[in-house]
């Protein structure tokens, strides 16, 4: 025992003087030597020590145990890092259950703060090789954390990380099961795969390593098609083929819609605006707001398409009207040969500044041929819009195609106004009305239920921040509206206090990202509490909570911002000008104009259609950067990632030519010698020596032997220089000043040149000479060139020329292209000897025959399906009393339909 301790006791009984007696007797022994368990958590020593002894080398101490009869407790299999479960070859699959493991590990992607168990699994690659890792399917039946460590636990920097991609239904429903695709592995490297949770979730998985088989995959009721892995194709539902191509879209529609013989049409409009050009009927969103004119009752038919790239989508306003005097039910619906139809009930629009949806119905979750309803009960007479479109959700699908038909309608009916209870804020109090219209309700800006009352429904209470997030109330959504706070639903102020404004609210407390030259940084963006600062306006306005970071470059760098996933909002300013004149903004990143950033890697693009990209060339200087959101609010959790592509072209640097030499004394004696020039630029120079007459006049940067480096001369201005040398004179020096500066050197990529089947690191000017495909993010080490396209026989000048070459060359001689010919093996224009139904060949009963279509020429078939121009023929003569009756059994062609003529073609 150490330390202080005090001991008690307690008498029961007197002596006859009255006096408590006891006895107290305190024996202090020292702690046996027990079990010890100390050193690799994995694979613990063990050893039988005193506390002191175990506590000495970092060890657990069990009283009461010995090594020789209880050793040290091993971790599962898979535990750590470690002791990871290890995966042999691709592909892989194992089942288990996390629950029974340990939690030693967590990434945010983008979730934080999880406690699950995880369990590790390691892979090393002979050679690089892309790979889909997944949990999506088999056992998994709870929300899962992904991430994967590359050699070593980078903990906040993991080489891949994902939460939530899929559901594996109808095991596990939600959308929160985790899997990693197209992940480029790099031979010889370890690769540390870590199953994980969503906070403290843990259940049974089943994970997947495999390479993919690239192909096209049809989903979304066949209406999209996406190349990619068949795993990834499963995640979606899809049907996987591999090898297949999007273009031309192999996908066969599984539903359509077509226009009844009563609707009213909408007007042709083309699918290859620009977003916010004239519409026909684009109504608010278009220039001049235009409306296709409908009544109550009508059925209308249009098409539905994305334009701008896939990066808008269509939108059509049908106005009507309700004449009054009185109000009207107004019923609504529609019906689409596309996923995601959304359909609505717009008021406001006489003037297109503040249009409002009364009603709505479909979205992203509408399917393909199935009906959607909405409708408001006693609207007032008035103008109104029946608005049809597709839900932003359905961006993602990039084979919408564009004559996707729609229908829908609108119909009127007198009301009768149903009551309910009106929940709304008066100014002072929070108050509750039974027996109050939906419209009355609405005038008051209240909460409505229809047939609710008071007693059932009362007034829902929130956290509500405002003034800036230094007060906090629990209010209705009404009352925090009122005031201009934020409302949260099921959070009060005692147990959820209103969040602190992160630190870097405004430009003057930005955080400084220091930027990895040739590499990336990622920061977090949460703007939950942060105040409104800037306003931006690129595509779409930001005027909600931001924060901010600066980044200081000492020369031109080409430089490339992202932000993902959520709906961010991007803005960069010189130094000085926050909240200025932003020099790069963006909102969503398809709309950021990429032209002439040729280095840009397509790679870094947002994973999210909302998510923004910004991108320049930019000078030495201090930048500051706003992370926003689209429109007022503040959204959600993203990460912000700032790249750099390395330095931006410099020009050579200016010759110096009027080096001139001095000799300065001490006394009458030489004592050392000064240099005189002046600097053509400011930059860093340099100054050599050379005792060798015979030097050639170039240090080659400190290569050449006869030269020795004088002095490194940093930052010196444009104009007159003066450089005066040590103490120490010899009678025959020679100097040489340079400037550090260097020219630009091109950056090398993979270039595939010879159909493919030559590959080079060289410039993109030399792949250029070489007539081949030029790719700055890969080398040929890293990235293998895609298979050679396939050579054939073209056949051009009407068949009097030949060439051997691809189909690509033949179709810009507008030849005939045959893949697996050769001119000398099949020279164009013979045709066979059966070429025509006058010239076919018999047929004997039982005798095969073989031949060649190749450069056949066409009959016209008309009772045939398929048009096809290469066809020969045959005929056979029935003998020994076989007859046709009605037939004439000749080999001409006085009847193609008998059965004595036979072509034979392909299709």
């Amino acid at each position: 025992m150490t330390g202080n301790h005090y001991i008690g006791w307690h008498a029961t009984s007197l002596d006859a003087l009255g006096i408590y007696l006891d006895d107290l007797t305190l024996e202090v022994t020292p702690s046996a030597p027990a079990r010890c368990c100390y050193g690799d958590i994995c694979a613990p020593s063990c050893a039988d020590l005193t506390p002191t002894d175990c506590a000495a080398v970092g060890g657990t101490y069990t009283s009461g145990l010995t090594c020789a009869g209880n050793p040290c407790p091993t971790l599962a299999a898979g535990d750590r890092v470690c002791n990871a479960l290890p995966i042999a070859a691709l592909p892989f699959s194992a089942a288990g259950s996390t629950c029974t493991f340990t939690n030693d590990y967590d990434e945010v992607c983008p979730f934080t703060n999880s406690t699950s168990p995880d369990v590790v699994y390691v892979y090393t690659p002979a050679a690089n090789e892309v790979v889909d890792i997944n949990l999506c399917g088999g056992t998994t039946n709870y929300d899962t954390k992904l991430y994967v460590y590359q050699n070593t636990v980078t903990p906040g920097a993991p080489f891949a990380c994902n939460d939530d991609a899929s559901a594996n239904s109808p095991i596990y429903t939600s959308p929160y099961i985790s899997q990693l695709t197209a992940l480029s592995l790099t031979g010889g490297n370890t690769y540390y795969i870590v199953v994980d949770g969503y906070g403290s979730s843990c259940g049974n998985y089943t994970l997947t390593v495999d390479v993919p088989a690239l192909g096209s995959c049809c989903y979304g009721e066949n209406l999209c098609c996406v190349e990619t892995s068949s795993s990834a194709c499963a995640t979606l539902g899809g049907t996987f083929t591999p090898g297949g191509t999007c273009d031309p879209v192999p996908c066969v529609q599984t539903c359509t819609v077509s226009a009844g013989a009563f609707d009213v049409l909408e007007p042709a409009e083309a699918d290859s605006a620009t977003f916010g050009d004239y519409d026909p009927n684009g109504g608010c969103n278009s220039l001049v707001p235009s409306y296709t004119d409908i009544v109550c009752g009508d059925t209308v038919s249009g098409r539905m398409f994305y334009y701008n790239n896939r990066l808008s989508r269509d939108t059509d306003w049908f106005r009507f009207t309700i004449p009054g005097p009185d109000p009207m039910d107004v019923s609504f619906g529609g019906i689409a040969e596309f996923n995601g139809l959304q359909i609505g009930l717009v008021d406001g629009i006489s003037d297109c500044i503040s249009p409002f949806f009364l009603a709505s119905a479909g979205g992203y979750e509408v399917v393909c041929g199935t009906v959607y309803t909405g409708s408001y009960l006693c609207l007032n007479p008035g103008t109104y819009v029946l608005f049809v479109s597709i839900s932003a959700a359905e961006y993602t699908c990039p084979t919408l195609a564009s004559d996707a038909t729609y229908r829908a309608w609108v119909s009127c009916s007198p009301c009768v106004p149903p009551t309910g209870n009106c929940c709304y804020w008066d100014g002072a109090a929070e108050l509750c009305v039974d027996g109050m219209t939906q419209l009355d309700c609405s005038a008051l800006s209240g909460s409505w239920v229809n047939g609710g009352t008071c007693a059932t429904n009362p007034c829902v209470l929130g956290r509500c921040c405002y003034d800036g997030g230094a007060s906090c109330g629990d209010f209705t959504f009404q009352h925090c509206s009122a005031i201009g706070g934020t409302w949260t639903s099921g959070f009060t102020c005692a147990v959820n206090p209103c969040p602190v404004p992160p630190v870097n609210d405004d430009c003057a407390t930005a955080t400084p990202i220091v930027v990895v030259p040739n590499g990336s940084v990622a920061v977090n963006v949460n703007n939950e509490g942060a105040n409104a600062t800037c306003t931006d306006t690129c595509d779409y306005t930001s005027t909600g909570p931001d924060q901010f970071f600066t980044i200081t470059l000492t020369s031109c760098r080409l430089i490339a911002i992202t932000a993902d996933p959520a709906d961010p909002h991007l803005s960069v300013y010189n130094d000085g000008d926050c909240c200025g004149n932003a020099i790069l903004c963006d909102d969503d990143w398809g709309n950021f104009d990429v032209t002439g950033l040729t280095w840009l890697n397509p790679a870094i693009n947002p994973t999210s259609f909302l998510g923004s990209l910004v991108a320049d060339s930019m000078g030495p200087g201090t930048y500051s950067i706003r992370a926003g959101y689209f429109g007022s609010s503040w959204g959600s959790v993203y990460t912000m990632t700032v790249y750099d592509f390395g330095p931006c072209a410099i020009e050579p640097c200016d010759p110096i030519v009027d080096l001139a030499i001095g000799v300065e004394s001490v006394g009458n004696v030489p004592d050392h010698y000064v240099l005189y020039w002046t600097a053509p630029q400011t930059d860093d120079y340099k100054v050599w020596s050379s005792t060798n007459p015979q030097n050639d006049g170039n240090p080659d940067d400190g290569a050449d032997v006869d030269f020795v480096l004088e002095a490194t001369l940093p930052g010196l201005a444009a104009g007159p220089q003066t450089w005066t040398a040590p103490a120490g004179f010899v009678n025959y020096k020679n100097f040489v000043v340079t400037t550090v500066c260097e020219p630009y050197t091109a950056p090398t990529g993979r270039c595939c040149y010879d159909n493919n089947t030559q590959c080079s690191n060289v410039t993109e000017a030399e792949c250029g000479t070489l007539g081949g495909d030029w790719n700055g993010f890969a080398t040929c080490e890293s990235e293998a060139c895609p298979p050679p396209l396939p050579s054939g026989r073209c056949c051009y000048d009407g068949g009097l020329s030949c060439v051997d070459n691809l189909e690509a060359e033949c179709t810009l001689l507008a030849g005939v292209w045959t893949e697996g010919l050769t001119c000398a093996g099949n020279p164009c224009g013979v045709a066979p000897a059966n070429d025509e139904c006058g010239s076919a060949i018999e047929v004997l009963n039982g005798t095969p025959v073989s031949g060649t279509n190749i450069d056949a020429t066409g009959t016209d078939i008309s009772s045939c399906v398929f048009t096809d121009p290469f066809d020969v023929w045959y005929y056979y003569h029935p003998r020994l009393g076989i007859q046709f009756p009605e037939r004439q059994l000749r080999p001409d062609c006085d009847a193609v339909t008998s059965h004595d003529a036979v072509a034979i073609s392909g299709h």
